[in-house]
């Protein structure tokens, strides 16, 4: 009797682990799809930006930047909209070095704590079912000549591939036809298992052990 009831408590266990694991990575899809899409289409347009101790005017995934160029301060570009992923960045335009920096830290703690849960990764074996392992591609510069910047991947949700941040800039504050891209590239999503799959597995498991109790 003993050794009936230990046997159904382990098996009865491991079903709800499993359980467990399938339903957290059904939750974990649900998740990454809440995310807002890549989808911008049109550039947007930045000329100077405001800020103070509390407040950023540029929208959620900027900050308002100053830039630097082969080491000093461009200062007509002291307060531009640049994407967050840009701070600390260097673009080589023209074999000058660009490298911009946020002004405060207010869009900055916002993105951080939207983004708290991406998982870094270099191929898909890390990341969980649900999502899979992109890579991001920060460009700056003029349009057609643009410095390219691929050195951040992470465990995205890959149907929100695209452009997620775009911004054009004046000749008076970056350059002229000067522009500002972020890229998720597209990866396909390591697949979920299926809630009910889940449930047939548990099931499967205990009935296993009410016949290994029927016959010792």
């Amino acid at each position: 009797m003993f050794k009936s009831f230990t046997l159904v408590a382990l098996v009865a266990a491991a079903s709800a682990q499993f359980l467990s694991r399938d339903l957290q990575d059904v939750s974990l899809q649900q998740s990454l799809s809440s995310l807002p899409p890549n989808n911008v289409t049109v550039a947007t347009a930045f000329t100077t930006c405001t800020i103070n101790a509390t407040f950023d005017s540029c929208p959620g995934l900027y900050c308002c930047g100053n830039l630097k160029r082969a080491g000093a301060a461009v200062t007509t570009a002291a307060a531009v909209c640049i994407p967050l992923n840009f701070a600390g960045t260097s673009f080589s335009v023209n074999n000058v070095t660009n490298v911009w920096a946020c002004n405060n830290q207010v869009n900055t703690v916002a993105f951080r704590n939207l983004t708290a849960n991406r998982v870094a990764c270099t191929n898909d074996s890390v990341c969980n079912p649900g999502s899979c392992c992109a890579t991001f591609t920060d460009s700056f510069g003029p349009a057609a000549t643009a410095a390219i910047v691929q050195n951040r991947r992470f465990c995205l949700d890959g149907s929100a591939n695209g452009t997620q941040s775009w911004g054009s800039y004046a000749s008076t504050n970056v350059g002229a036809g000067w522009e500002s891209r972020v890229v998720q590239g597209s990866c396909t999503n390591v697949a979920v298992p299926e809630s009910f799959g889940a449930y047939i597995k548990a099931s499967a498991m205990m009935l296993v052990a009410l016949i290994s109790v029927a016959l010792f």
